[in-house]
Parts: C-alpha cells; sequence; structure tokens
C-alpha cells in the first residue's frame, strides 16, 4: 500500500469512533433506561401532577429536536462526504487482504449514509408535526380486562416504574396516567415518548385499558415500532 492509501486507512478508522458513538446511542439508548426488577409500591399513588408543559415549551422542544437532527445529519453527511475521498483512494487495491480492508470501509460510508436517511426521516416527521399534536409514529391499543380501577392502579404505576418512565399526571379516581419516556443519551430532553394511559369502566365489573405512545428519537429503531414496543411492554407488565 502507498503512503496515501495508509493515509486514508488511517483517516477513515478515526471516523468509526462517531459511527461507535451512534451504535450504542441506538443501541442501549433505551435499553438501559429498563429496569430488571422494581420492588412492589408500599403506597399507590392517587394523585399527581406536575407543572404542565406550555405551548411555549413545547414549541421551544421541537425546535431544540429539528436543531439537533439538523446538527446531526451535516455532520453525518460531511463524514459521507470525507470516506467517500478516502475510499476512492483505495478502489485501485489488488490483494485480497487490501479488497477486504475496501469492503469494510465501503461498509462504514454505507452506514453513515444509512443513519443520514434515518435522521431525515426524524427530521420530516417533526417537520409535519406541530407542536401539541400526534405524529406519524403515534400508536394506541385498547383491551378489556376482567378488574375495576382500584386493582389496576397498583399494576400500572409498577408497570412504568420498571420502564423507568417519568411520571408527569396520576388521577386515579379518574382513571387517567400520562408518562413520558426519554431518550438516555438525549441530555437536554428534547426527545422522549408521550405515554398516555385511561382506565373506563364498562359493564360487568370490567374496565377498558386504553394504552398509547408517541414520540420521535433520532435512533435506527423505527418510531412506529418503538412505540409499538413501549405499549406491548406495558401490556405485558400490567396483566403479569
Amino acid at each position: 500500500m502507498t503512503v496515501e492509501q495508509v493515509d486514508a486507512v488511517l483517516g477513515i478508522f478515526a471516523t468509526l469512533i462517531p459511527l461507535l458513538l451512534a451504535a450504542l446511542g441506538a443501541f442501549f439508548g433505551l435499553q438501559n433506561r429498563r429496569r430488571k426488577s422494581t420492588p412492589a409500591p408500599s403506597l399507590t399513588i392517587i394523585h399527581f401532577e406536575r407543572e404542565t408543559e406550555t405551548a411555549a415549551q413545547r414549541s421551544r422542544r421541537r425546535t431544540g429536536q429539528i436543531a439537533v437532527l439538523v446538527a446531526g445529519i451535516s455532520g453525518a453527511g460531511l463524514l459521507v462526504v470525507f470516506m467517500v475521498g478516502r475510499v476512492n483512494t483505495l478502489a485501485d487495491l489488488t490483494t485480497t487482504a487490501q479488497q477486504a480492508i475496501f469492503g469494510f470501509l465501503l461498509a462504514i460510508t454505507l452506514f453513515y449514509l444509512l443513519l443520514v436517511g434515518f435522521m431525515l426521516r426524524n427530521l420530516r416527521d417533526v417537520l409535519r408535526t406541530p407542536a401539541g399534536t400526534p405524529s406519524p409514529a403515534h400508536t394506541v391499543a385498547s383491551l378489556v380486562v376482567e378488574a375495576d380501577r382500584t386493582a389496576l392502579a397498583p399494576r400500572i404505576q409498577s408497570a412504568l416504574r420498571r420502564l423507568n418512565m417519568a411520571l408527569l399526571k396520576v388521577d386515579t379516581d379518574a382513571g387517567t396516567y400520562h408518562a413520558r419516556r426519554y431518550y438516555a443519551f438525549n441530555v437536554a430532553r428534547e426527545f422522549a415518548d408521550d405515554i398516555v394511559i385511561r382506565l373506563e369502566p364498562v359493564e360487568g365489573g370490567r374496565c377498558r385499558l386504553t394504552l398509547s405512545s408517541d414520540g420521535i428519537m433520532p435512533t435506527l429503531k423505527s418510531d412506529r415500532a418503538r412505540n409499538r414496543e413501549n405499549v406491548d411492554e406495558l401490556i405485558r407488565l400490567i396483566l403479569k
């Protein structure tokens, strides 16, 4: 390999640092927010409410999301341009080992292109969603269970604690719960999944349980799939 080719390899391997950070954010972003176990609560919350997020705060959070995504797209785009130039330097490699290096580095370039694509999708969804309205990833599930609000209250609160969701509002008498699940590497907390649970009594002492999850996050997982996973996990833990 020539000096230029060695320099190209070292330069591209240096870009593995942001790639590693992106992979860690995608894989551990929610995994490390989930507790494996949590002690049973000794008390059931009857009423709890944090300060309601104002329209101005929702607008600022949306602006922050746009700024983070634009910065991420710009940074990843520059890395793609840089790596394409470096990969071109290695295009004439002949030995099997050198060709393997070329293929590996080309795969890294494609990964960054994929990352740009996911963030463009996130940005599109944020721009299409006015502050305070459901996003395209909004997911809802409803089921009827053989229990009343009183019996379900501790189960719901335990499930929210198990998934490390921050409580925003609890009204056990009205059967409403509002929580938020933050993206772990999101220091300013611009990105979060909003969780809403409603209980409605139906005939025969039964209860209709309606769960919804809505949020956009800069991870490699589809937003709709992640919101569906939030709902499915809550149902599993509540009925466990």
